[in-house]
């Protein structure tokens, strides 16, 4: 199965890293800031706020889906999912290894902003949700008040107002894009 061109969804992914940059800023070290990309750790954010431009435009069937690389016996909210030996979810990259990770989907296809903090380019993946990489393992989100609330703040200004259409327009056109490509991974258990 193919990416999908998701080039139009650029001045999103803007509009994300501006965001991103802000809430670092005010949470993060200055050194951790310096030794890792933009997008790392953006995930959850970036897939609230997804799922929210989506619903705000009347598709409510858009989520947010994700899995932990190494869920523990206390992870009560780990589906054990049969998908992978091991329970490991999340997103696989090119080496095999799982790393923690979110990401927005409408049960066809995934969206993630984040993709190049594993060193994917393009940095926006939109594939189909059957893409081996993305291996869901969790029943419910653990995320803080504080993603949340500030996902949804980005979500509802003018600016994300603007984005809202442009994001429908492209899902709407991208329903018949995805066909078969041996250029994404696939990965036997």
């Amino acid at each position: 199965m193919s990416e999908i061109d998701s080039s139009s969804l650029s001045p999103i992914r803007k509009y994300l890293e501006s965001c991103w940059a802000d809430w670092k800023s005010r949470n993060w070290s200055e050194e951790r800031q310096k030794h890792s990309p933009l997008s790392a750790s953006m995930c959850r954010l970036s897939s609230v706020f997804v799922v929210e431009l989506m619903h705000r435009a009347g598709h409510k069937e858009w989520k947010v889906a994700g899995g932990y690389a190494k869920p523990t016996m206390f992870d009560t909210d780990v589906i054990r999912s049969a998908r992978i030996p091991g329970h490991s979810g999340g997103f696989r990259d090119a080496g095999g290894r799982f790393h923690d990770h979110n990401w927005a989907t409408d049960g066809l296809h995934i969206i993630d902003f984040t993709a190049d903090q594993f060193g994917y380019a393009p940095a926006i993946l939109v594939v189909p949700e059957t893409d081996e990489r993305f291996v869901p393992n969790f029943k419910s989100l653990r995320h803080t008040r504080i993603d949340c609330d500030s996902a949804l703040l980005w979500a509802r200004t003018p600016e994300a107002d603007v984005l809202r259409s442009s994001a429908v327009e492209f899902l709407l056109n991208m329903n018949n894009e995805i066909a078969l490509d041996a250029n994404v991974p696939h990965f036997e258990p």
